[in-house]
């Protein structure tokens, strides 16, 4: 992915990642309020970062292993563990109390996922080359 760096210093190279809409070419993306791109800023800890200044631009890639354990963190964990919750709390309460309860569960994880981001994010490194 393509990104523009805003920031070089010791602590790291902060680059803004555009990550444009998968439905840009859709004819009906002008109505639908989810073809909006978004705009990422990220900082990325490089040695060199002295090579980089304002106004480059920069690929940013991932490990095919980390992008792979990002997907299972944030969404085959979940959807797995949501499908078990719903048919445990089913089976004793039904159908009402089990929806929503699996509702409850995946905002709880979401704010997990959000409460534990500092310390998951050395996990992941990116690694970043001048274009």
């Amino acid at each position: 992915m393509n990104g523009i760096v805003t920031k070089s210093s010791a602590d790291g190279v902060a680059i803004t990642l555009t990550c444009p809409s998968a439905c840009a070419h859709c004819e009906a993306h002008s109505r639908c309020g989810f073809s909006e791109s978004q705009e990422k800023q990220i900082v990325v800890i490089d040695p060199a970062w002295q090579t980089f200044s304002c106004g480059d631009t920069v690929e940013v890639t991932l490990k095919e292993s980390q992008g792979l354990k990002a997907v299972f963190i944030a969404y085959l964990l979940p959807s797995i563990l949501g499908l078990l919750f719903f048919f445990l709390v089913y089976n004793r309460w039904g159908e009402l109390i089990s929806a929503l309860s699996t509702l409850a569960f995946f905002a709880l994880y979401a704010l997990a996922l959000r409460l534990v981001r500092p310390l998951t994010q050395h996990q992941f490194s990116y690694t970043i080359t001048k274009q």
